[in-house]
């Protein structure tokens, strides 16, 4: 499975396709592993047009994911 059969986009829209998670990696600790990196994602954190609003909305009063 392709790249565009997950994700197209166009000046009139964003379509994702399936399911996408969202993890902040702010205040996560440097790694010197630069090959993998395990990055869990909690299914209570799925990026939906709900918690893309919340994220928006948070940036825009200043506060940090």
């Amino acid at each position: 499975m392709g790249l565009t059969d997950w994700l197209q986009h166009s000046e009139e829209e964003l379509c994702m396709r399936y399911c996408a998670y969202w993890a902040s990696l702010r205040g996560m600790p440097d790694t010197k592993n630069t090959v993998t990196v395990t990055v869990s994602l909690p299914r209570s954190h799925q990026f939906t047009v709900l918690a893309l609003q919340s994220m928006m909305q948070r940036l825009s009063q200043g506060v940090l994911l």
